[in-house]
């Protein structure tokens, strides 16, 4: 059995901020002393206008995003949703919150948040390789198929939880349609040249086969 682990991430674009794509957040007045000498006259803080000196704090576009989540795609991991999660104050998109799906746990590429992990599961099926040369053998018949393992659930490759029929899965977890994760089967074949256990008994003097 194979999950698909799908990664949820936040991307925070990145890039230089030029001043056309920048907006004035505040302004703080950093400097509000009673009044100065300015060329030997008193000058008051009224007289300056309230203020000798502001802070101004602007909020800026990154014009050049870069896409932190690009490891994911190297990795073979697919891309199955994108929405915008910040705007801008002109409208743009300043983070992407991406869905992708992988084979595998990828960790986290740098700069970007795991927000969730889900699982979708991809194949559920008993694997009979082990026992086909007997199952495809005319001679042979099946004698017993017993369940070995019948563990409610287990770990996945991927990391997901999986739980057989009728269990209820942790949270995040999935439902198996199987009813046994593993199962011990058991063949009764004809053989071309049986052993005869009899041999001894027939060799020796005085006995004789009376039925067979």
């Amino acid at each position: 059995m194979k999950a698909l682990l799908a990664m949820l991430f936040a991307m925070t674009l990145a890039g230089q901020a030029i001043a056309g794509d920048c907006q004035l957040a505040s302004s703080t007045c950093v400097d509000s002393t009673a009044s100065k000498t300015i060329s030997g006259i008193v000058v008051t803080l009224a007289q300056a206008g309230g203020c000798w000196e502001y802070q101004d704090t602007y909020t800026c576009i990154k014009p050049e995003a870069i896409d932190y989540c690009a490891a994911l795609a190297t990795a073979g991991c697919g891309q199955i949703g994108s929405t915008c999660s910040d705007t801008a104050f002109n409208g743009s998109c300043n983070t992407y919150t991406k869905t992708f799906q992988c084979g595998s746990d990828q960790g986290e590429p740098s700069n970007t948040l795991r927000l969730s992990n889900s699982y979708t599961l991809l194949t559920d099926a008993i694997d009979v390789r082990a026992c086909s040369s007997y199952a495809q053998n005319a001679r042979c018949r099946l004698a017993a198929h017993t369940c070995v393992d019948s563990t409610p659930c287990r770990r996945d490759a991927s990391g997901a939880t999986v739980c057989l029929a009728g269990v209820t899965p942790p949270e995040g977890g999935l439902n198996s349609t199987a009813s046994c994760w593993r199962y011990q089967d058991d063949y009764s074949c004809i053989v071309d040249d049986p052993l005869d256990y009899c041999a001894a008994i027939k060799a020796t003097e005085g006995c004789t086969l009376v039925t067979s």
